[in-house]
């Protein structure tokens, strides 16, 4: 008898295990999600769909579904789209949570699903939501990370978070104790690598490689942080697949433009951008992106790509900047009626949230136009043309083409970063310095900003009592320009280099 009723809870066990929701990364999953990642989103649905029908317990197509809203509203400012398309979370999280339990994936996909809508939450100003749903994915990755510490996917949304928490300001470390969060950035950049390393390494886990590469460039970018890493990480990537930036998909070309701007490297961003395999879906930016790249080379294709952006993007973010850079190209030419022009087309777009968005606001606003040397050397050293940045600079003496007071402290300025990218660290930093002590009364960013690049490089330099003096410095200063992001850069770097005192 009682081995009648062990062969009965058996058999009961096996049935409930063949219902259970299993994780399976298979061929036809793998096939979709290529396809999601190159933005072919109705070929990744058809094979959703086939895939879903072949094994209807297996969970990865549900996760692979997300992946496809999370970048559509992405790349959109679609409030409408993402109210339809949050109707599908409940439902999917729902699904995930009665998956195998016993699978690495089983608290991988809900943290990464709990994280995508996080960002997109955060995106449409849903902050309290962003804040339940990074909280979700924390404790999941964490709690993932103990019981299987040798799976690579973890590293990913790890080195997303532990970036996102290292980047907490100071005064806000109080949010960061009451969650029991832990992290940095350097550790976060770091796991984001090597989340790449095992994508190239190991096969299985190839679909890492666009995600991390992704997470990668836009933290990196949105810090401004570790540059010397960048340009070696750039040069690894692309010599890991064999190419010279031809023929990229959409997710590597955007990533990979974004890091070769942030270092300086703006021919090689033009090329992966011309040449990178188009999706269904366009990714908006990277038009904006090129616009900036030839503008930066002052050249006239810049209004081809910031055009396009305007017609083919129907959110508000960046709208103003570009219609702002179109009319510097035409200041820039001589022509100051096309820049008036140009520049009054701001005044019909709605209000943003996004800073450059509000300093072309500010510009029209103001009704002073840029200084056209100081702007066409900002642009060349923007694009990493040093040699020809410094020799417009050195083209006229600063009393003759610099005769206001916001002119005059932008010279020094201008002077400071190009000698800071071409490693004349200390007159760049005697720059740096006199233009503190010219503008720190004003309300221009080109004081404080100085204070951070003296900061960094006395950082570098290893001295950390100086550069916490000139992180502080930036804090102190009363400026309105670009003050959200500069504060923010600078309490990060403060936080960074106490850590760095203290050790």
């Amino acid at each position: 008898m009682k081995r009648l009723f062990l062969v009965i809870e058996l058999l009961i066990l096996v049935l409930l295990a063949e219902g259970q929701p299993n994780f399976s990364f298979d061929p036809t999953s793998r096939s979709a999600y290529e396809k999601i990642t190159a933005f072919q989103f109705d070929e990744a649905r058809k094979i959703i769909a086939l895939a879903k029908s072949s094994d209807p317990d297996n969970n990865i197509p549900y996760w692979l579904d997300n992946n496809i809203d999370f970048l559509i509203l992405l790349n959109s400012d679609d409030k409408k789209a993402y109210e339809a398309l949050k109707e599908n979370k409940k439902a999917r999280i729902e699904r995930l949570e009665n998956g195998d339990k016993q699978s690495p994936y089983y608290r991988y996909c809900l943290a990464d699903v709990y994280l995508q809508w996080a960002f997109c939450e955060g995106k449409f100003s849903e902050h309290l939501s962003a804040v339940a749903d990074m909280r979700r994915a924390h404790n999941l990755f964490i709690e993932n990370q103990k019981l299987y510490p040798d799976f690579p996917p973890n590293l990913v949304g790890l080195g997303v978070i532990h970036t996102l928490i290292g980047a907490i300001p100071e005064e806000l470390q109080w949010i960061r104790k009451i969650l029991g969060y832990k992290g940095s950035v350097d550790v976060g950049l770091d796991e984001l690598r090597m989340a790449y390393q095992y994508s190239i390494s190991k096969p299985e886990f190839n679909f890492l490689e666009q995600e991390s590469l992704f997470f990668l460039s836009f933290l990196t970018v949105m810090l401004n942080t570790e540059k010397d890493k960048t340009t070696d990480f750039v040069d690894f990537y692309l010599k890991s697949k064999k190419s010279d930036g031809r023929n990229l998909e959409p997710l590597q070309a955007y990533s990979m433009a974004r890091l070769l701007l942030f270092t300086g490297r703006n021919d090689d961003a033009i090329k992966i951008i011309r040449s990178y395999r188009k999706g269904q879906i366009p990714i908006y930016y990277l038009d904006y992106m090129l616009g900036t790249a030839y503008l930066n080379k002052l050249s006239d294709s810049c209004l081809i790509y910031y055009n396009q952006y305007l017609r083919s993007y129907k959110g508000n973010f960046y709208i103003k900047s570009t219609i702002q850079k179109m009319a510097w190209y035409y200041l820039l030419t001589g022509s100051e009626t096309m820049y008036r022009q140009t520049l009054n087309r701001i005044a019909s777009y709605p209000d943003s949230k996004s800073e450059p968005d509000q300093t072309a606001e500010k510009e029209l606003k103001t009704g002073v136009a840029p200084n056209v040397l100081l702007l066409k050397a900002r642009l060349l050293s923007d694009g990493g043309y040093y040699k020809l940045a410094l020799k417009v600079m050195l083209s006229t003496r600063q009393d003759e083409c610099c005769m206001d007071a916001k002119s005059s402290i932008e010279y020094s300025y201008r002077l400071g970063r190009i000698y800071e990218e071409t490693a004349r660290r200390e007159v760049a930093i005697d720059q740096f310095k006199y233009t503190y002590t010219k503008g720190k009364e004003y309300p221009y960013y080109f004081a404080a900003n100085s204070c951070i690049q003296i900061g960094k490089l006395y950082e570098e330099a290893g001295n950390y009592p100086e550069a916490e003096k000139w992180y502080q410095n930036c804090l102190d200063l009363n400026f309105t320009e670009y003050r959200k992001s500069l504060r923010y850069k600078a309490e990060f770097n403060l936080k960074r280099i106490r850590n760095r005192i203290t050790q």
